[in-house]
């Protein structure tokens, strides 16, 4: 009888363990911690490597197309991008990556579009829309459209900080 316990113990603990090591990698989880760190080719791996086994979510997309993008690799995030907004229209933060990546690869124009259309379809969106339509207009040399919009993210999201502080005239008269 007693080796019979010793026997299914030990059944037990190589069934908790195999258990332990099927378990899956969180490639998702790692990639955006790669992302924070800065290391912007290990985050596209773990896409990649989610990717690989089949899975795929908007901010699997997202993460990546971010990450193409600080490595100056536009078209791959613009693709990987649109693929997911056409996939998952109600992903408001992979537009507003897009918008990223078109302004950033010299698509002002396009991203600006791109930013009016999240504006309209989501009434709820924080500063961070509004920041990127101001540095669209200051590149454009529309520095009263550029304050006024800087002055509505602070609006919007006066909480933060990091706005709190800035207070922008609204004409060129100063």
């Amino acid at each position: 009888m007693s080796n019979f316990k010793i026997i299914s113990a030990f059944g037990i603990l190589f069934c908790l363990i195999l258990a332990s090591c099927s378990e899956p990698p969180n490639y998702l989880q790692r990639a955006e911690q790669e992302l924070e760190q800065e290391d912007y080719l290990g985050a596209i791996v773990e896409i990649n490597s989610l990717f690989a086994r089949g899975d795929s979510s908007c901010k699997a997309f997202q993460i990546r197309a971010s990450s193409y993008r600080r490595i100056l690799k536009y078209r791959k995030s613009i693709e990987d991008l649109q693929y997911a907004v056409k996939k998952w229209p109600d992903c408001f933060d992979a537009s507003l990556e897009l918008a990223k990546a078109l302004s950033d690869s010299g698509d002002t124009a396009q991203a600006f579009r791109l930013l009016q259309k999240i504006s309209f379809l989501n009434q709820r969106i924080g500063a961070e829309v509004w920041i990127e339509k101001s540095k669209i207009h200051y590149y454009q040399d529309a520095f009263d459209q550029s304050f006024a919009e800087l002055n509505e993210a602070i609006r919007r999201d006066s909480s933060s900080v990091s706005y709190t502080h800035l207070t922008l005239p609204t004409n060129r008269e100063v």
